[in-house]
């Protein structure tokens, strides 16, 4: 255990300071003989003799009171005492009290003070009395007790170094009435087996420590700040260490515990955080159970009474965490995250009229772990950024008890929102089929209610366009902007997560959606398709394909108001898991040499692993090159030829449909000369029915309205052959 240097002898001694020109000893009150000492550098013992100096220098001695007995000391009304190492209660059994009253009294020492060594101290300062140390210790070795009040206005114990309420030993610590206590690495309960507190109570009273503050850092410790009482710190744990436990309550109006950097509840520990009737408590980053096996609670509750955290607060990062809003408690932070990494468990609970957690970033209900958020009787949960529930279906949900949810964009699926409740939100990707063919599909009403007691009313508002939008959260979820319908939004998701299937279609000449960002596939499969002169214009950048897990097709179809565009004023990024794919409307057969410029861009990355070759027109096919150019992706017809000539004679005829009928069934990698006439890779009855309806063609078409009509004669050809098939095939299944 540490040791000092220590006086060796005394009992029941007291050393008085008073307000006589000379200070007095009263030696041996008892008559028992015994005289106090102190003790110098070299061990040996320096009797006090009276008169004493005043004020009372001890150079490097140190100075100990109740050092095998009791003893105390008292330096009022302006006097002073300097020395070396202060110790008040020194050994077991021993009991010693100090008290400093009185403004300008100062007990000044070069080392440490140890209130509670290994016996029992008491350190009394008050009105206006000041203690300086190096480090301070309440109660320093295992057995040991210490008791320290610091009260009145101008009272103050400045600890140059750390100050452990609680090393070993137990330990109490006071502030009140307007006194100070300053250090700068702070604990309460250091050791396991600890068991100690701290009160700050009062306008004026304050604890302010320089440097970090555990509660609870291995063993149990308990702080209290009420009726306006301060406590400052830098970084703030409660239950720092395993097995720690650590309880903080902030209440009353005008009582704060401000952090200038982050604060954890349950490090490794069990910690509890309670915030009431307007007390305030300010940080920069908040987490609620942060290790594995850690367990944190903290509950907001009353009006005025608020927990601000400037960056983001995780309720449950590895452990357990609790977050209880109540009866008007408000929650400030960044990014919000219930249920962080795997394995983690995180509630919250936001309940009562003017009750808000307000999320100045995204809300994640279950990251990684398991989260649940309950908002109840009137409770606001406000989200600046994106909501996104249960994203990798760990059980996480939102409970409604007539709660309201406001968010920015919202990414769930109905299963995971349970109750009565009300969600607002200006963007929306969900699994769900929408529709925006007119301006009223803007602001829209869709209500679950298929699960038992479910009824969950989301208002969908797009008109201001500042929301996500997009298709395919978890499972397939289309969007459709048609009928010349303008659509904005910030970021565009089609195919969100792995496994996901989403589509979007903009269709029709002056359709447009406009976003800022925008993802075909992020981490799971989308297809963004543009027909008939829609646009889609991206003002910063596109991702196709994103990740390893996600597929992303770009698809265009060519109407009588051309092919659509894609606009993007700054970057293509192209995956090694994407497609480009062309389609015709019916009746539209461009020609040979035509040029559809469908994509512009300012700089591009990767090229498509999937390019249009055959596209099926009508009767023909026709055969396409994707050109990569600085700015832009021009797609343009280099052949054309008859879909169902499959032998290349220039006229569809008996030997195309024995080519068929001999490849009829090939379900993969098909090629035209199989029979497969639409291009899809295999050989099957729709392939004959091209065949059927081209059947005497023998030209290629230059445009849409060249498609020659097959004569009376063909047509007779194509049912006596298909009779023949058809006997054929039954032929064979007869014998089979």
């Amino acid at each position: 255990m540490p040791t000092c240097h220590l006086l060796r002898t005394l009992v029941a001694t007291t050393l008085l300071l008073s307000t006589t020109a000379h200070a007095t000893i009263i030696v041996d009150p008892d008559n028992t003989g015994a005289t106090d000492v102190l003790l110098d550098p070299n061990y040996a013992a320096t009797l006090i003799t009276n008169p004493v100096a005043d004020p009372l220098n001890l150079g490097f001695d140190n100075l100990v009171i109740g050092n095998t007995a009791n003893g105390s000391l008292a330096i009022q009304n302006g006097k002073m005492v300097f020395g070396g190492e202060g110790i008040i209660g020194f050994a077991t059994g021993s009991s010693g009290s100090v008290a400093i009253g009185g403004a300008d009294s100062l007990w000044d020492n070069i080392g440490s003070c140890s209130v509670g060594h290994e016996g029992t101290g008491t350190l009394s300062i008050s009105d206006g009395g000041v203690v300086s140390n190096q480090h301070g210790y309440i109660g320093r070795e295992m057995g040991s007790s210490g008791i320290v009040t610091v009260d009145g206005v101008g009272s103050k114990w400045d600890n140059d170094g750390i100050l452990d309420v609680g090393f070993y030993g137990n330990g109490e610590l006071s502030i009140s009435q307007g006194g100070v206590v300053v250090n700068s690495l702070g604990s309460i309960g250091y050791a396991p087996g600890s068991s100690s507190s701290v009160t700050v109570e009062g306008a004026g009273s304050q604890w302010n420590n320089d440097g970090n503050l555990n509660v609870g850092n291995s063993g149990t410790g308990t702080l209290s700040i009420s009726d306006g009482g301060v406590v400052t710190s830098s970084w703030g744990s409660i239950g720092y260490l395993e097995g720690s436990n650590g309880s903080v309550t902030v209440d009353g109006a005008g009582s704060k515990w401000n952090n200038s950097n982050d604060l954890t509840v349950g490090s490794k520990g069990t910690g509890t955080l309670s915030i009431s009737d307007g007390g305030v408590v300010d940080n920069r980053q908040g987490n609620i159970g942060r290790a594995m096996n850690s367990s944190g609670s903290v509950t907001v509750d009353g009006a005025g009474s608020k927990w601000n955290n400037s960056n983001d607060l995780t309720v449950g990062s590895k452990g357990t965490g609790t977050l209880s809003i109540s009866d008007g408690g408000v929650i400030d932070n960044d990014m919000g995250v219930i249920g962080s990494d795997w394995g983690s468990t995180g509630n919250v609970n936001v309940d009562g009229a003017w009750s808000q957690w307000n999320n100045n970033g995204s809300l994640y209900v279950g990251r990684s772990g398991i989260g649940i958020l309950s908002i109840s009787d009137g409770g606001v949960v406000t989200v600046s950024g994106s909501s996104f529930v249960n994203p990798n279906q760990t059980g996480s949900r939102i409970e409604f008890d007539n709660g309201t949810l406001t968010t920015q964009s919202l990414y769930a699926l109905p299963q995971d929102l349970h109750g009565t409740g009300t969600i607002n939100t200006l963007g929306l990707i969900f699994d769900i089929d929408l529709e925006i063919a007119q301006s009223s599909d803007l602001q829209q009403n869709v209500v679950f209610d298929s699960l038992p007691n479910q009824n969950v009313s989301v208002h969908v508002d797009l008109t201001n366009g500042t929301g996500n939008l997009g298709a395919g959260y978890h499972g397939n979820g289309s969007l459709t902007i048609r009928n010349g319908m303008n659509v904005d939004s910030r970021t565009g998701d089609i195919g969100y997560l792995a496994g996901s299937y989403g589509s979007v279609h903009v269709d029709g000449a002056g359709s447009r959606w406009n976003s800022s960002t925008l993802y075909v596939g992020r981490y799971g499969n989308g297809t963004l398709s543009i027909s008939n002169g829609g646009v889609v214009t991206v003002r910063n950048g596109l991702w196709i394909g994103a990740s390893s897990t996600s597929d992303g097709t770009l698809e265009f179809e060519i109407g009588p108001d051309g092919a659509g565009l894609l606009d993007i004023e700054r970057y293509l990024a192209i995956g090694e898991t994407s497609s480009l794919r062309i389609s015709l409307k019916e009746g539209i057969l461009p020609a040979v040499n035509d040029q559809f410029t469908v994509v512009m861009f300012h700089y591009r990355a990767g090229t498509f692993s999937n390019e249009p070759t055959l596209t099926l027109a009508g009767d023909y096919l026709l055969d396409w090159s994707v050109r990569y150019n600085p700015n832009d992706i021009t797609l343009e017809v280099v052949s054309s030829i008859l879909a169902a000539d499959f032998d290349g004679s220039g006229t569809v005829d008996g030997g195309d449909f024995t080519a068929w009928k001999s490849n009829f069934g090939m379900s993969e990698n098909a090629q035209h000369a199989h029979g497969n006439a639409d291009a899809d890779g295999n050989v099957d009855g729709n392939d004959f029915l091209i065949w059927q309806r081209g059947l005497g063609l023998t030209n290629i078409a230059e445009n849409a309205t060249q498609q020659t009509v097959p004569e009376p004669g063909t047509l007779a050809l194509a049912a006596w052959l298909l009779a023949g098939f058809g006997l054929n095939a039954r032929r064979k299944r007869n014998t089979s």
